[in-house]
């Protein structure tokens, strides 16, 4: 189950930001940090699991493998496959703009204005 989910993972972020880099996505994975230790949320757990998921996998780095093995520590293995495949069902629905050089996801009626 969660080898699928890291295929997923990594097919969504290269098909959705095919332009990001290494340095874009540890900056997106600093931000996903901050957000969990605001507030030990398992949603924003899932976020940072993503960032480390793309971060080991796409780019070939220890820093996302060992965040990876850390965040897999702060939850139950099927409750981490769980979080993680509802986060990205829900950013497969998102739209995605990159903001300061990150992708944030936008609401949709805001990207009409």
């Amino acid at each position: 189950m969660l080898e699928r989910i890291l295929n997923d993972v990594c097919e969504w972020h290269e098909v959705t930001f095919p332009d990001i880099n290494m340095d874009d996505q540890i900056r997106k994975l600093e931000e996903e940090l901050k957000e969990y230790y605001e507030c030990y949320d398992f949603s924003e757990l899932a976020d940072v699991i993503i960032c480390s998921i793309v971060l080991w996998k796409r780019f070939n780095s220890e820093i996302g493998r060992c965040i990876f093995i850390w965040a897999k520590s702060e939850a139950s293995q099927s409750r981490l496959n769980f979080i993680v495949a509802d986060k990205l069902r829900i950013n497969k629905g998102r739209v995605w703009e990159k903001i300061d050089g990150v992708y944030r996801h936008v609401d949709k009626g805001a990207k009409d204005e």
